[in-house]
């Protein structure tokens, strides 16, 4: 009987993430990972195939994190003023994502 698999896709994203946002996409090692994690490097390349994968996938996320609050910026009254401020806010609370999201 296979064992149950306790390393998802979304965890590792989820800490993928975390490693970017506190050190930056230059960190994004498959050690870091997995020592973050708690497990072998084996689960990341089973499910992503290479490290270029999960990076991959870590800014696909932070492009959907930067489009939701920089569209809820479009609210604000003037829209194109509001949709600024937005920007700017995500670039000082996500630095590193903000940076990730702009180099590529």
């Amino acid at each position: 009987m296979a064992r149950p698999v306790s390393i998802t896709k979304d965890k590792i994203l989820a800490a993928a993430i975390d490693v970017v946002r506190k050190d930056g996409a230059h960190a994004l090692t498959a050690r870091k990972l997995s020592a973050a994690l708690g497990c072998g490097a084996n689960a990341i390349f089973s499910n992503f195939g290479s490290m270029e994968g999960v990076l991959n996938a870590v800014r696909t996320e932070a492009r959907c994190l930067f489009n939701e609050r920089v569209g809820a910026g479009f609210s604000l009254n003037p829209p194109f003023k509001g949709f600024g401020l937005a920007l700017v806010w995500f670039a000082m609370d996500e630095p590193e994502l903000f940076k990730l999201i702009m180099e590529s």
